[in-house]
């Protein structure tokens, strides 16, 4: 195994990587679920997702 890939498993296996995969984890479920209420909801719930997003984008920057 080359120097680089077993430093990135390495970290991968530590504890901050393993906050790192479930945080991302996380992340990706949150969107998929959203992703499915987005095409499969009434208007209303698509307008709550929307408005939703819209307060998380507004937060963060």
């Amino acid at each position: 195994m080359r120097g680089w890939s077993r430093r990135i498993l390495l970290r991968i296996w530590t504890e901050g990587g393993q906050a790192t995969v479930e945080y991302a984890l996380v992340i990706i479920f949150v969107v998929a679920l959203a992703g499915i209420l987005l095409s499969v909801g009434s208007p209303a719930m698509r307008e709550a997702v929307s408005k939703m997003f819209s307060r998380v984008l507004g937060a963060i920057g």
